[in-house]
């Protein structure tokens, strides 16, 4: 477990990323040109030995979220996955993509602090969207001490006619990656103590 008193000082930031459509079939489109476009590398001089995913969520679900066949105005929905195979890999890839893999050895702890789908229907559209809170903490991995934290909350959405849980799935990975990635470019080190997961 991370003593959190360990870490008083570490930079947040808040950020939200839309992509807004008319027709489903351009949503879907201008999504899959923003995975496919790369996040420009941080280059964080970190060698990272291993990756711990701590979830503090306690209303998680594997089951899929249920949307509605024909959704009315205002209608709402919202859905708490759970961390899957597919979640750990994306938010892995994201913080060894955006370190040197040499300077200090560290270990890395992501704590998710919320993480959640969110479903809503207006007159015209209907709105996919992710949105995560998360904090890291790199600890130098011989003494076991953090060197190396920050945290961010955001949000990543769509708007289209034609929404589906499959689509939704791909909107909060794109959250969780885009919010680690403020997380790892936050990184900054935090006042001497004790700290210890």
């Amino acid at each position: 477990m991370i003593d959190h008193t360990a870490l008083r000082v570490c930079f947040f930031v808040s950020v939200s990323i839309a992509l807004a459509a008319l027709p489903g079939c351009t949503g879907t489109r201008k999504l899959a040109a923003y995975e496919a476009k790369p996040l420009p590398r941080l280059e964080r001089p970190f060698a990272v030995q291993q990756i711990v995913i701590l979830d503090q969520r306690t209303d998680a679900t594997s089951r899929e979220m249920t949307l509605p066949v024909l959704s009315a105005p205002r209608t709402y929905r919202k859905h708490v996955p759970a961390l899957t195979d597919a979640h750990k890999s994306l938010m892995e890839t994201t913080i060894r993509e955006h370190t040197t893999g040499s300077g200090m050895p560290v270990n890395a702890v992501i704590t998710i602090q919320e993480a959640y789908q969110e479903f809503s229907a207006g007159w015209a559209t209907e709105k996919e969207r992710g949105v995560a809170s998360l904090h890291v903490t790199f600890y130098d991995s011989a003494a076991d001490q953090p060197v190396a934290a920050g945290a961010a909350s955001g949000d990543f959405f769509v708007q289209s006619f034609d929404a589906t849980p499959q689509m939704m799935e791909r909107v909060y990975q794109g959250a969780l990656r885009n919010v680690l990635y403020e997380c790892v470019k936050l990184l900054n080190q935090p006042p001497p103590a004790n700290g210890r997961r």
